[in-house]
């Protein structure tokens, strides 16, 4: 299963989960099959609401 999070930092797992998924710096990516994370970074985040 992949499981991804919006964080405000890119702390692996114990990244602080960020309070607007859309906005967040950072999405950290879960996959409990191959036991691995890893972080992309948001290049939208300052998208404009509703657009």
């Amino acid at each position: 299963m992949i499981i991804v999070f919006p964080a405000q930092e890119n702390n692996g797992i114990e990244s602080p989960v960020y309070g607007h998924f859309g906005s967040a710096p950072h999405f950290i990516v879960v996959d409990s099959k191959s036991n691995t994370v890893k972080a992309v970074v948001n290049t939208d985040k300052d998208h404009r609401h509703g657009q």
